[in-house]
């Protein structure tokens, strides 16, 4: 079985910086692709996306309501995309990934891969060591 590595990514907001477990994700809907950077966020249960991108993928956004979390509420819609995730010169393989996409322009700022069917598909373990970039690693899910 295969194990894929990716390096964490220098991530700047104004003057403040930090490490951050990002991955390049090329998403596919009805009406074209994208390739798209995507924070691997353990602590979403959801995956998101942006609206002008789900929008130019053609995602059908009729399907909204009002949800919850950390941060108060926002309406959102929900939809399915396709997601192949690069690594070196190719990409892993494809999942059919369920998104949220907030109403709000905008947001979220970087697009979120959520435990929700990347994490049923992969084991996924962080490595952070002083004096080094850090690591994470996607091992197909069931793997001992």
């Amino acid at each position: 079985m295969s194990e894929y590595t990716f390096e964490f990514t220098e991530f700047r907001v104004g003057n403040f910086h930090t490490l951050r477990p990002i991955v390049s994700a090329l998403l596919k809907g009805p009406s074209g692709s994208a390739q798209a950077p995507m924070l691997v966020d353990s602590g979403a249960d959801v995956s998101m996306i942006e609206s002008r991108l789900a929008e130019r993928l053609g995602l059908n956004l009729t399907s909204t309501n009002e949800v919850f979390g950390i941060s108060g509420g926002m309406k959102v819609s929900f939809a399915n995309v396709l997601a192949e995730i690069r690594h070196g010169d190719g990409h892993l393989p494809a999942l059919t990934i369920p998104v949220w996409v907030p109403r709000r322009p905008g947001l979220p700022p970087l697009g979120l891969l959520g435990r929700n069917a990347l994490f049923q598909q992969y084991d996924i373990t962080f490595q952070m060591r002083r004096g080094s970039r850090g690591r994470f690693t996607f091992s197909p899910a069931g793997r001992s």
